[in-house]
């Protein structure tokens, strides 16, 4: 009898921002901010903003690095427990999870031209 057919694994789905709504933002910020903080705290911006997510997690931040070409940093939850210290970021319901505070708010504004 014939071998059965072995069919692949289906890829993990990597959660992804929606394409156009990234673009933009993307755009409105004049090129990629400086630095993992930056880059969080913009993230989170878009997140909120774009996206309107309250909370947010690794998975969705790992997702806005990879559509702005960037790997994600091997401690973004590190990272973002430093943006909790410096008051960017607080920590959300669910551990894991973030939201952007007024003050990371007002931080990425002035990013935004």
């Amino acid at each position: 009898a014939p071998e059965p057919e072995v069919l692949p694994e289906p890829a993990v789905q990597t959660w992804q921002p929606e394409a156009t709504s990234f673009k933009t933002f993307r755009r409105q910020l004049h090129g990629e901010p400086e630095g993992t903080e930056s880059r969080i705290a913009a993230y989170a911006f878009y997140l909120w903003n774009y996206e309107k997510r309250e909370t947010f997690g690794a998975e969705e931040l790992g997702g806005c690095f990879a559509a702005g070409g960037n790997s994600v940093p091997e401690d973004l939850t590190g990272t973002c427990a430093d943006l909790e210290r410096k008051r960017i970021l607080q920590p959300a319901a669910h551990e894991g999870t973030w939201r952007l505070t007024p003050k990371g708010t007002n931080q990425v504004r002035k990013l935004l031209r």
